[in-house]
């Protein structure tokens, strides 16, 4: 096989939801690509960054390695299905595009081909890393303003790990009381303010228990972006002290946007029952 059949194939999503409200699923994309790789008869090379965002290359260990084997000499060619799932960020999409130019590689998205040592095939790279950038605020804004929306109707406006601990959704979406996560919560204040465990001693009980933590419950894989190492789902001093300094447990309101970075949120009040 010639060096000029060689593709490297990438594909990305932020989030299992970012599949649903943006454009393509990973299979989605890995199915494209494998299909014009295999209609041009190209040997190729995948690579996956998988539930990050596309706002900055940094993060994204499997960007960084195809980048570095572009580098090398190893690619021809670097085919996703657009150009966004390369980067979000114009800043970030002119150091990528200059290591493409200084390398002779042809960005190939699923129905063009740019040659961005051509100057109007680079002009229009950069027309499109414009678009998508707004585009990627005017879905933040939209998701935003859905979310608000909800908190003003007193439901909570996000799901899985974002829920208080000790706390679920219910059919409409309220939160009220998780029986099984507020034993737990007792069970933690209870071993350390009447018996003076540690935290660390606290994680070491609930896992010997075979307590579940959150993000087991709901089928999550811990996972290190900088190491690309997998970690056990269990408990920890940091899970446990997380419990013992929310105070939330006390309180009857979940304050929502009190941080937000849109000017439109102003701070909600969602009612709940206290779990102390």
């Amino acid at each position: 096989m010639t060096k000029n059949k060689k593709v490297a194939c990438y594909v990305r999503v932020s989030t299992l939801k970012q599949a649903q409200d943006d454009k393509y699923s990973i299979p989605e994309q890995i199915n494209i690509l494998e299909n014009i790789c295999k209609s041009n008869n190209w040997e190729s090379d995948f690579y996956q960054d998988l539930g990050i965002s596309g706002e900055t290359i940094k993060k994204r260990p499997q960007i960084k390695e195809m980048l570095r084997r572009c580098s090398n000499g190893i690619y021809s060619r670097v085919l996703v299905v657009d150009q966004d799932r390369l980067s979000r960020s114009v800043k970030d999409l002119q150091v990528l595009k200059e290591i493409f130019k200084f390398n002779n590689i042809k960005l190939m998205l699923q129905n063009t081909v740019l040659d961005l040592n051509n100057k109007d095939d680079d002009f229009m790279s950069d027309i499109q890393g414009v678009f998508s950038k707004r585009e990627s605020k005017v879905i933040a804004e939209r998701s935003a303003r859905g979310r608000y929306q909800k908190a003003k109707q007193g439901k909570f406006p996000a799901g899985g790990n974002s829920i208080p601990y000790g706390y679920k959704l219910d059919e409409e979406d309220r939160l009220v009381i998780d029986e099984e996560e507020v034993r737990v919560v007792r069970r933690v204040f209870d071993l350390i303010a009447n018996y003076g465990w540690s935290c660390y001693k606290v994680s070491q009980d609930l896992n010997a228990l075979g307590i579940p933590t959150r993000f087991k419950k709901l089928g999550r894989v811990l996972k290190s972006i900088k190491y690309n190492k997998i970690y056990k789902n269990k408990w920890t001093s940091s899970s446990v002290r997380s419990i013992i300094k929310n105070d939330l447990s006390y309180k009857d309101e979940y304050i929502y946007g009190q941080n937000s970075k849109f000017n439109f949120i102003e701070p909600v009040s969602i009612k709940k029952d206290p779990i102390m």
